[in-house]
C-alpha cells in the first residue's frame, strides 16, 4: 500500500499542500508518490512525476491506501468511484493557488455529503491523514453510479448557488 498525492494540471503553483505534505512524510504509508503538475517539487523520499497518463493515474489511485489530492472535480470523483475517501486540500485564490475558490465550495459541499475529508491548512493535513489511516472516518459510499451522480449533481448545485 502506498501514499499517492495528486495536485492535478492547473497551471498555478500549489506548494502550500506539497509542503504539508513534506512535514507529514514520517506517517504517511510507503512509498509515497507525488504527481505535482506544474508545481517544480522534488523530494528525497518520494517518487515524484509531473504528470500521468488516465490509466497509470487509475492504477495509482486503485493501489493507495491513502489519497491526498487537490479538490479538483475529476480527481475527486474518481477517487471516490474507486471506493476511497480522499483527503482534499482545495487550490484557493488568495493564495494565488488557481483562478477562483471554486475548489474550495466544491470540497464543502463533498464534505457535508460525507465523500472527502477536507483539510485547509497544514494542521488540519495532519489531523485528517491521521483520521483516515486510523479510520476514524469511512467513505459514505462506494460506487454506487445513480447516487453518486445524484450527489455530485447536489454538490454542484450547492456551488452554483454560493456563486
Amino acid at each position: 500500500m502506498s501514499t499517492f498525492i495528486s495536485l492535478g494540471n492547473a497551471r498555478q503553483p500549489f506548494n502550500r499542500l506539497l509542503d504539508a505534505v513534506v512535514g507529514l512524510q514520517e506517517i504517511l504509508p510507503r512509498p509515497i508518490v507525488v504527481q505535482h503538475g506544474h508545481t517544480p517539487f522534488v523530494a528525497e523520499k518520494m517518487e515524484t512525476m509531473d504528470f500521468v497518463g488516465m490509466e497509470q493515474f487509475m492504477e495509482r489511485l486503485s493501489g493507495a491506501k491513502i489519497l491526498i489530492l487537490h479538490a479538483g472535480v475529476g480527481a475527486v470523483l474518481q477517487a471516490i468511484e474507486t471506493g476511497h475517501l480522499p483527503v482534499v486540500m482545495p487550490r484557493r485564490r488568495v493564495f494565488g493557488e488557481h483562478v477562483d475558490d471554486h475548489q474550495v465550495d466544491f470540497a464543502r459541499a463533498m464534505e457535508q455529503q460525507g465523500l472527502v475529508v477536507v483539510a485547509n491548512t497544514a494542521e488540519e493535513l495532519g489531523v485528517a491523514v491521521r483520521r483516515v489511516l486510523n479510520r476514524a472516518v469511512k467513505p459514505a459510499l462506494r460506487k454506487d453510479e445513480p447516487e453518486l451522480a445524484a450527489l455530485v449533481r447536489e454538490a454542484l448545485r450547492e456551488v452554483a448557488v454560493r456563486a
